[in-house]
């Protein structure tokens, strides 16, 4: 199909991937091995995407240059918006299924080793896993003043998922950082498999490091994602100075710096996470 996977997609997230292997029928998962993982899936998404990629890519291209003119931007620059809504959760829900079993056992993101525990305890970050939702990416997806130069980063990207669905969604570069090994690995084999889907000359940069530390990718990014609801105020405001660029803030509570600074307009919400049903989010930005 050249015009949307998002079907295709969603029949493979439903069954586990059955269009083209996912996990495979007998078998529990992966069994831990991103090799593994990473052979069935492929096989998977090139059943969803089949010889048709090539079609897809050239579809999605013209719309993104339609849009573009409507909208009175350079057709050469790609619009901030890649894949729908429905397409991108399904995308990122197949991916995730070609390496989870139903009891998240086959990649360890929840349960790190005792050393990756205490080294991220260490940093001043906390351990505790969790992720933010597609529904509330897509809460700020909707009300982001998005630029077609924008850089997307995640601090704290973990196994890389929500930085996936930015990806996918939105069409901009993005950027991960992430100081687990186990995680960060997880994060690579993921965007691994999505590289089909993700818009020609799309740049993701994923980080194994620590979110404290500033870096190139980090100093060039201008839309910022920090799961701050477990990090000190001073935790949170080392990491953001890594981020000097940074015009648009998604965050789990308030920042200094960001929440009483003038001229930041602020949105904010109850919305879903891993770990709580009406986590409060903040939308910053301090474009006009």
């Amino acid at each position: 199909r050249s015009a949307s996977t998002g079907s295709a997609f969603a029949a493979a997230a439903t069954n586990g991937g059955a269009t083209g292997g996912g996990r495979a029928s007998g078998t529990r998962g992966m069994g831990g091995s991103f090799a593994a993982a990473a052979a069935v899936a492929a096989a998977s998404l090139g059943a969803a995407v089949g010889s048709a990629n090539s079609g897809l890519l050239t579809h999605r291209t013209s719309r993104c240059e339609a849009d573009g003119k409507r909208q009175g931007r350079d057709p050469q620059q790609p619009p901030p918006r890649w894949m729908s809504a429905d397409e991108a959760r399904a995308a990122v829900l197949f991916l995730h299924n070609c390496f989870f079993d139903d009891e998240m056992e086959d990649v360890r993101l929840y349960d790190i080793s005792e050393e990756e525990e205490a080294a991220v305890e260490i940093s001043g970050s906390d351990s505790t896993y969790g992720e933010v939702t597609c529904e509330l990416l897509e809460w700020a997806i909707e009300r982001l003043p998005l630029q077609p130069q924008d850089v997307i980063i995640d601090l704290g990207s973990g196994g890389g998922r929500a930085l996936l669905y930015l990806a996918l969604r939105t069409g901009c570069d993005v950027v991960g950082v992430e100081l687990s090994p186990t995680r960060h690995d997880a994060a690579e084999a993921l965007f691994h498999l999505a590289k089909p889907l993700l818009r020609p000359g799309q740049k993701v940069q994923l980080l194994k490091g620590d979110i404290l530390e500033p870096s190139v990718p980090q100093s060039e990014a201008t839309v910022v994602l920090i799961a701050n609801r477990l990090f000190s105020d001073d935790f949170t405001s080392t990491a953001l100075k890594t981020t000097p660029n940074a015009e648009v803030l998604i965050a789990l509570r308030e920042v200094a710096g960001w929440t009483e600074a003038e001229g930041v307009t602020a949105q904010c919400a109850l919305l879903p996470t891993t770990w709580m049903q009406r986590q409060p989010v903040l939308l910053l930005s301090r474009r006009k």
